[in-house]
């Protein structure tokens, strides 16, 4: 199936939701229906084609270029399917395969498809391989020839053995058992593969076509036919010619306990590995290009070198001629400059008082400026003085105005607290006593203002 655009993506937003191009179609909601790209977030249609042409969503109006955007719904489904892997921890693995030394024929190690057993440190139930524990985005580097990894990068020292695995499951253990790369249309690149090679973990690389989230979940939980191993550690110590005389028994999956992973064990892989390297670089031509490239190289050296003698003998002769000018040369011109040089000499003298004459002026009126200036400073000093008096005097005379004032306050405070505890106690006199006192009290008011007898 094809696009006919470059930006076409199976992919889009519909008020605020991803959808899937097939579902849309489906539907019957085919058109510009409010569909967003989920790179640049511009408008787009759902495209219904016929033949061998696939359906997409396409770009409209300033945007109809795509402006790039034809791998957001890749990095969408990629995604996907990698925080998946990472939440379920289970992935279908592959049957492992041994290549012929030429490449023509390949022979079955392992074939994932019977009752549940270990491998890698892990289990396998059914030819799908349980992870322990699982991380996503994972930075993985030898340090001081050990496997480290880290969430975080760990700096640019490591970049030799440094690669970023999409998933990686570890053992019970807490270590590194299986690397999972996830890719839509970019395969792991020769130096990505080099580094898993050294790094000594086994990794696979499971393709994710551009189809719906429930057919991508189904591929990653029962379909092993798009993934691939990238290096397995099995796989790289077995021979081939082995298995081909073991029959047709090693076809059938092998049961035994994976060895756990030990330093020394890693060693040995990395040391067959580069053997294995080093064997195959032999027997390619690429020593002997690189032997006639050296020899070419050495053969123009020598050459420059051959031409850089003869250069040298030329260049030698040309500076003795220029020496012998450049003798006779100055003794022409040696009286002409002794005489250049009194008259310079006496011009100096002649010149050396008014020179002189100049510079003490200058420092006169240099130092009567400095003792106007000092007189002026000490005069805004004395100002300042002055001014700071004043103020302080101010200040003094203000502060105790104000404490005056707190004083009088606080008396009348006072006063206004006797009244209230006064009539406070009046208020809880019982009522005979009141009337009593009102009684003894003479009163030479109107009889309409006399205390009432309660």
């Amino acid at each position: 199936m094809k696009n006919k655009e470059n930006n076409a993506t199976a992919y889009s937003s519909l008020n605020g939701e991803i959808v899937f191009i097939e579902n849309m179609i489906k539907l019957g909601l085919n058109g510009g229906r409010g569909y967003k790209c989920l790179g640049c977030g511009g408008a787009q249609r759902a495209v219904k084609n016929k033949g061998n042409w696939q359906n997409y969503f396409a770009h409209i109006g300033a945007n109809s270029g795509g402006g790039g955007c034809g791998s957001a719904g890749e990095t969408y489904i990629h995604d996907f399917a990698k925080k998946y892997i990472y939440k379920e921890k289970r992935i279908k693995l592959p049957t492992l395969w041994k290549w012929s030394p030429d490449k023509t024929r390949k022979a079955k190690i392992r074939v994932f498809n019977k009752k549940t057993f270990p491998y890698l440190g892990l289990r396998v139930e059914k030819g799908v391989i349980c992870g322990k524990k699982s991380s996503v985005e994972t930075y993985l580097f030898l340090k001081e020839g050990k496997l480290s990894w880290s969430q975080e990068h760990p700096g640019d020292n490591y970049n030799s053995t440094l690669i970023k695995a999409d998933v990686v499951f570890y053992n019970k253990n807490g270590f590194p058992s299986l690397l999972i790369e996830v890719y839509v249309t970019h395969k792991i690149d020769f130096e990505k593969r080099v580094k898993l090679s050294l790094l000594g973990v086994d990794t696979i690389e499971i393709k994710i076509p551009r189809l719906s989230e429930e057919e991508v979940i189904e591929q990653i939980k029962k379909d092993s036919t798009k993934t691939t191993w990238v290096f397995n550690k099995e796989q790289q110590n077995t021979n081939y010619e082995s298995i081909r005389s073991r029959g047709k028994s090693s076809n059938s999956e092998c049961e035994a306990t994976h060895e756990e992973f030990s330093p020394r064990r890693y060693c040995q892989y990395q040391i067959e590995w580069a053997i294995q390297q080093l064997e195959q670089l032999l027997q390619s031509g690429y020593v002997n290009n690189r032997r006639a490239e050296l020899e070419r190289r050495i053969e123009k050296i020598r050459k420059h070198q051959e031409g850089a003698y003869t250069d040298q003998e030329t260049w030698k002769r040309n500076f003795e001629r220029r020496l012998e000018r450049l003798q006779a040369l100055k003794l022409s011109r040696s009286n002409d400059i002794e005489e250049e040089i009194e008259r310079k000499i006496r011009l100096y003298k002649m010149r050396l008082p008014e020179y002189i004459s100049a510079i003490k002026k200058r420092h006169s009126s240099l130092e009567a400026r400095y003792r106007a200036k000092a007189a002026e400073i000490n005069r805004e000093q004395a100002e300042i003085k002055q001014r700071r008096i004043s103020l302080e005097a101010r200040y003094t005379a203000k502060a105790a105005k104000i404490n005056r004032g707190w004083e009088a306050i606080n008396r009348e405070q006072e006063a206004i607290n006797r009244e209230q505890e006064e009539i406070i106690r009046i208020q809880k006199t019982p009522t005979q006593q009141r009337i009593m006192l009102n009684k003894k009290r003479p009163f030479d008011g109107p009889a309409a203002e006399r205390p009432l007898p309660f």
